[in-house]
């Protein structure tokens, strides 16, 4: 008797193993599931995972054999090509053993028109050969009705359901607040200006406070822009170029030249801050030692060439402050490394941690096959696109704070805190922590406080920031266990503020 084989194929984040949970829950099923991608959400009933394993002949031969059930449900990656999948599963010694059931397409109405819009030619491909499309997070009917059309002008007899299996009718979600804040504060600044051209009295004697505000946010934003765009630009490159596994061999096994790669490669490797987190996981399951590793995500964004050169154009005549930034950069990251060797901790990934990347789509599509250099590029423009509108809405919004507190609080109270070393630098830290600024554009927001705080609390700002922060905290959480992140914040933040508090001591 052979066996059905039913198919489920999608992106990451599509919703497959939500749509398997709730078709599972409504049959009686008693096959063998088999998951060649394995997403942020586990699946419940039992399964083998093979995301790692190469879908071919000789694999499913194995798998049939194994299993001996009458049903398969196969789980499959999007970037998959699915008529070479068709073609394996027909071919002669398989076909004696196994029929192909369904073939199910599940697709986010969110991620949908990025994914056609750019890969139109290999969605097309998978739509005509699938026999249902299930679509989720749809937000509002109009979505779900957008997104059914496009695939219907595609191939007009496919099914296309929800994952819900009928549409919940739902209100508009409210815009973003960061959004509506924003628009918000455009609009009073046109009109403060407005009625400053007017010269009414009120606005005439705030004029200044307001005047100064939108110069230190202008001269922040225009000045860092630049180098953020570079500093995405080159991260892009290197996530597209540069294969993962050519990133792990670069780390020698001896612990002595470990240590140094860790502290340098950043020279040569300018890792992004969004994508370090992920790149540090994926050397501590390629066997890089956690110590080396660890060294390594807190070194890279420091010793990062353009974080040297935003630094010397932010600081312009004070060039021994770049020595400074990196010297104790690299000092408090040994430091580190160091501890997280003493402490002996080894296992500090989920037990069901998976390859991360830094986030968006584009780090999902499989480089390692044949792709041109066309393609490529093309991928570079939108992983920078797609990165730059992410880490630019914490240089905005730390701009804006920046502006806000210098331009509104007296600089009296700047001048008593700044006269205590220990309540400078603790706020600098904070602040580097809670506004969450790329490396390649914080010195000009650390240059604005440097008139109001000492330049040790200063650089504390600028080598504490790139080193920890909340959205490096939000990527931990994904791979790291939540007790090592506890001690890894612990450890840098004590280490951190113990050997700035001797440089804002001793050298300021």
């Amino acid at each position: 008797m052979k066996t059905r084989v039913d198919l489920v194929l999608g992106f990451l984040g599509s919703g497959k193993t939500t749509y398997i949970e709730k078709w599972l829950e409504q049959n009686n099923y008693s096959g063998s599931i088999i998951q060649y991608e394995v997403g942020a959400k586990v699946l419940t009933h039992s399964h083998k995972d093979l995301s790692h394993e190469t879908f071919d002949e000789q694999q499913v031969l194995w798998i049939v054999e194994e299993h001996k059930q009458k049903h398969l449900l196969i789980e499959l990656n999007g970037w998959m090509d699915l008529r070479q999948v068709l073609d394996t599963l027909n071919k002669k010694a398989l076909r004696k053993k196994i029929y192909i059931g369904n073939i199910v397409l599940v697709l986010s109405c969110k991620q949908f028109n990025t994914y056609y819009a750019n890969f139109k030619e290999m969605m097309e491909n998978q739509i005509r050969l699938s026999d249902e499309i299930v679509l989720t997070d749809a937000t509002t009917e109009q979505e779900w009705i957008q997104v059914q059309d496009t695939l219907r002008k595609v191939d007009r007899k496919i099914s296309v359901k929800s994952i819900e299996r009928s549409v919940v009718k739902q209100k508009s979600p409210l815009p973003d607040r960061l959004v509506v804040m924003s628009i918000l504060a455009v609009c009073l600044y046109l009109i403060v200006q407005v009625a400053r051209s007017f010269q009414l009295g009120f606005f005439q004697v705030e004029g200044t406070v307001i005047h100064g505000w939108s110069t230190i946010f202008s001269s922040i934003i225009f000045q860092a822009f630049p180098f953020m765009l570079m500093g995405v630009f080159v991260s892009a490159m290197m996530q597209v170029w540069i294969s993962k596994e050519w990133l792990v061999k670069i780390f020698p096994e001896k612990r002595l030249t470990g240590y140094m790669t860790a502290l340098f490669g950043g020279l040569l490797l300018p890792v992004c801050e969004c994508a370090i987190v992920p790149v540090t996981i994926r050397l501590i399951k390629k066997g890089v030692s956690v110590p080396i590793a660890i060294t390594f995500m807190l070194a890279a964004p420091i010793i990062n060439p353009i974080v040297i050169a935003s630094t010397y154009f932010a600081f312009p005549g004070q060039p021994e402050l770049i020595f400074i930034r990196l010297g104790f950069g690299l000092m408090i990251a040994m430091a580190i490394g160091i501890t997280i060797t003493v402490l002996g901790e080894k296992v500090v990934l989920l037990d069901n941690d998976k390859d991360l990347d830094c986030g968006c789509l584009y780090c999902q599509i499989p480089l390692d096959t044949e792709v041109g250099f066309g393609r490529r590029m093309k991928i570079v423009f939108l992983h920078a696109g797609d990165e730059f509108f992410d880490v630019g809405k914490f240089l905005v919004m730390g701009a804006a704070l920046t502006a806000t507190a210098q331009a509104f609080i007296p600089r009296s109270i700047f001048t008593g805190i700044g006269s205590s070393h220990f309540w400078s630098l603790s706020i600098m830290m904070l602040t580097a922590f809670v506004f969450s600024v790329c490396s390649t554009s914080d010195a000009f927001i650390a240059r604005s406080f440097a008139e109001r705080f000492s330049m040790g609390s200063v650089m504390g700002f600028m080598v504490f920031g790139p080193m920890l922060d909340i959205k490096n905290i939000l990527m931990m959480m994904s791979g790291f266990r939540k007790a090592f992140i506890l001690k890894l914040v612990l450890v840098i933040g004590v280490i951190s503020f113990i050997l700035l508090y001797f440089l804002t001591t001793f050298f300021f």
